[in-house]
């Protein structure tokens, strides 16, 4: 702290007298006020590393963040729907369900599952890059398990190569398996389309490289062929545009991921 002296006139023969009382409570009540700010940001400090929101901004990509996979309107979809999960985020030891518009518009999975502690990470038009590069959070919370569904747009917008779709659907698991070990990684296969939505050989292609991996980091889940016909394309009931599910496609997806998800439950918090 520096002290300001102020000299006081004199007559003259009479000695130099320095006035610095007015001085020193100006700069005490200043330097009092400094101290209690000083305490102020200290203590939010302390709050904000105690619950984690010191870190909020890291655990969420930015705003204009550019994934060249994405399609025009995912890339404006997508930052909408980040927004919504700043607002809301996960809690440790939730289970988490990640993907595009399949899992996006399952809704509210925690009352499809009659469990409460699982949340929606879904984003409709989203890309296997795009989940990559949205995994803080996840890193941060630590679910007690994670299902992954996705590939469909990284094929249908971008035509990328089902080596590709797998590649990446295999990073995401790894990257889990490594920033959160005990989190269970369940990877679910790509659904069928019907005929006329495309290439489904491509799908057929990653699910057979997502199955025949040797890949300790993750569990896969056949869907699959619980959705598919004889000929390997959707079920009608299943789907009303050959892509998205029907109320009977994601009551059938809830049948056969609910007991993992009941035991995912019961395991140990992380």
């Amino acid at each position: 702290m520096s002290i300001h002296t102020r000299l006081m006139p004199r007559p003259s023969g009479t000695p130099l007298v320095v006035k610095t009382s007015q001085v020193y409570e100006k700069d005490e009540t200043r330097m009092m006020d400094h101290m209690r700010k000083s305490l102020t940001s200290i203590a939010l400090l302390v709050l904000a590393l105690s619950t984690g929101s010191l870190y909020a901004e890291d655990l969420y990509p930015p705003k204009d963040l550019v994934i060249s996979t994405h399609s025009k309107w995912a890339a404006g979809h997508y930052p909408r729907r980040i927004a919504v999960f700043r607002t809301h985020p996960l809690a440790t030891n939730d289970i988490v369900f990640i993907g595009d518009s399949i899992t996006e518009y399952g809704g509210d999975w925690a009352k499809r599952l009659n469990i409460k502690t699982v949340k929606n990470r879904g984003i409709s038009g989203d890309v296997t890059a795009g989940i990559l590069a949205r995994m803080n959070e996840l890193y941060h919370y630590r679910p007690k398990a994670l299902f992954v569904l996705i590939g469909i747009n990284d094929l249908l917008a971008t035509q990328q190569s089902p080596k590709y779709i797998a590649e990446n659907t295999i990073k995401i698991s790894d990257l889990m398996h490594k920033n959160s070990p005990g989190t269970i990684v369940y990877v679910q296969t790509m659904l069928p389309i019907s005929q006329k939505r495309g290439n489904l050989q491509a799908i057929r292609t990653a699910n057979r490289i997502l199955r025949e991996h040797n890949n300790p980091s993750y569990k896969l889940i056949d869907l699959y062929s619980h959705f598919a016909d004889e000929a390997g394309y959707m079920k009608k009931e299943y789907s009303g545009d050959g892509v998205h599910l029907t109320p009977a496609g994601y009551k059938l997806w809830a049948s056969l991921i609910q007991k993992r998800a009941e035991a995912a439950v019961g395991t140990p918090a992380q």
